[in-house]
């Protein structure tokens, strides 16, 4: 904690200036920090996930190409263009990641149309 931080507290500053007062002086949000491990070899994306949820995080859901943090609604990574849909594009049943065909309809998954997000449920 910085003395300037602690001086907004001091000064009943809002949640969000002390927030941005945060980031400024250098903390990293925990999936940050956490993705961050995972790059390095010092955890797993399996425990980045386990504790991401343990925690509240609404939605772990990272980019299995990029590793960056992903909305639960987004159909391909913003960042890196890898497809995270999770349905089947014809007839739009929830699908597994490692599906090569639809079960219901039959539609074959190309590889670019593969799930590509890392999930809790993608360890189960």
């Amino acid at each position: 904690c910085t003395r300037r931080i602690m001086e907004l507290i001091v000064n009943n500053a809002t949640e969000d200036e002390i927030l941005k007062e945060s980031i400024n002086s250098g903390m990293r949000y925990m999936r940050e920090d956490g993705v961050e491990k995972v790059k390095l070899g010092l955890t797993s994306i399996e425990e980045l996930l386990r504790v991401m949820s343990e925690e509240g995080e609404e939605e772990a859901l990272l980019c299995r190409n990029c590793l960056k943090s992903l909305k639960p609604d987004f159909v391909t990574c913003p960042y890196c263009g890898f497809s995270v849909v999770n349905k089947c594009t014809r007839c739009e049943r929830t699908r597994e990641s490692e599906w090569s065909y639809c079960p219901y309809c039959r539609e074959e998954f190309s590889q670019a149309n593969k799930m590509q997000a890392l999930s809790p449920e993608s360890f189960k």
